[in-house]
């Protein structure tokens, strides 16, 4: 099979232009699945930035603003994140550090990709079954939105699902030879999880140092980095660690619903305008004939040399007057 019968999908996967009618299925499937999870997340993001605009503006024209409205923000931002679990696993979406897999050929690239799928799969079912626990044991109402608590953690399950669901589509939709190393990922990273849960606790005092170790491989071989940090939870386990699943899990909840991270979409989104609009070109072309850029046109960064100066300046200043 040549190059030129290849054609990526939105998952970044070249997947052959002959396919068996089951590849075909599984190939429609998983678009679909990534269309509906994008569909779903623009649609969060969207109403998360309404309610955010309503209650500022109600905040600066009335005497009080919106009630429950920073309550609402919060969960529509740990919907935004959860939900896009699927997205962040593979494709163009996925933070990874390419420090060695761009770098290894043949069997070893082939046993990277392998241990990388593994990773999201121990990821996937901590958050599936680690959420799932805990909307069990959560009752409650949240006095402010008058809802169940536990719905907080719907999301988490749905995308740690979805995750699951659309790794299998992914080896379903690829020749034998190339959906081998994700399927032996998919089935190492179940049963590395469902062992780790028969093992011990063997109480070995250094749970620390096995979440490091295990994420630091993560990271080398070019895992996701959210996935990691969790699959380095996971092995903590049998090393005597004292966070079960769903203690992660609503740590992971926790630390993804502050009001100060609700700023991140929005840049994000700013900078989305920004490029669409043509601003960013625009500001770009700036950088390029500021003066520092002229005076050092081959020094990489140039454009920030004034910024830095300003910067301590303002610390500075902010510090003295403090």
């Amino acid at each position: 099979m040549t190059i030129s019968e290849l054609s990526p999908n939105a998952s970044g996967i070249h997947i052959p232009s002959f396919k068996a009618p089951w590849q075909r299925h599984a190939a429609a499937a998983l678009q679909l699945i990534e269309k509906f999870v994008g569909i779903a997340v623009g649609a969060v993001l969207a109403l998360l930035l309404a309610v955010v605009l309503a209650a500022v503006i109600a905040r600066y024209l009335g005497t009080n603003g919106l009630a429950g409205a920073d309550e609402l923000a919060l969960w529509l931002y740990v919907a935004l994140v959860f939900l896009g679990l699927p997205l962040a696993a593979h494709g163009s979406l996925a933070m990874r550090l390419d420090l060695l897999s761009s770098r290894l050929r043949g069997k070893w690239q082939w046993l990277a990709e392998a241990l990388v799928e593994a990773v999201v799969i121990q990821a996937a079912c901590v958050f599936l079954f680690g959420a799932s626990d805990v909307w069990a044991m959560l009752g409650g109402t949240s006095d402010i939105l008058s809802v169940p608590e536990n719905w907080r953690y719907g999301p988490v399950i749905l995308g740690a699902a979805l995750t699951l669901l659309t790794a299998a589509l992914r080896a379903a939709s690829l020749p034998l030879g190339d959906a081998s190393k994700l399927v032996s990922g998919w089935v190492l990273g179940a049963a590395t999880y469902a062992l780790l849960h028969q093992l011990g606790p063997w109480d070995l005092g250094l749970p620390s140092a096995v979440a490091a170790v295990v994420t630091a491989f993560g990271i080398v071989i070019g895992a996701p980095l959210p996935h990691v940090l969790i699959a380095g939870l996971l092995w903590t386990v049998p090393a005597g660690g004292l966070l079960p699943e769903p203690a992660m899990v609503q740590n992971a909840v926790a630390g993804v619903g502050r009001f100060l991270l609700l700023a991140i979409p929005f840049f994000l989104l700013a900078g989305v305008l920004m490029a669409s609009g043509g601003l960013a070109d625009h500001q770009l072309h700036q950088r390029r004939t500021a003066p520092p850029r002229r005076l050092v046109p081959h020094c990489r960064g140039a454009g920030q040399v004034p910024h830095q100066p300003a910067c301590g300046l303002y610390a500075g200043d902010h510090s003295y007057l403090s």
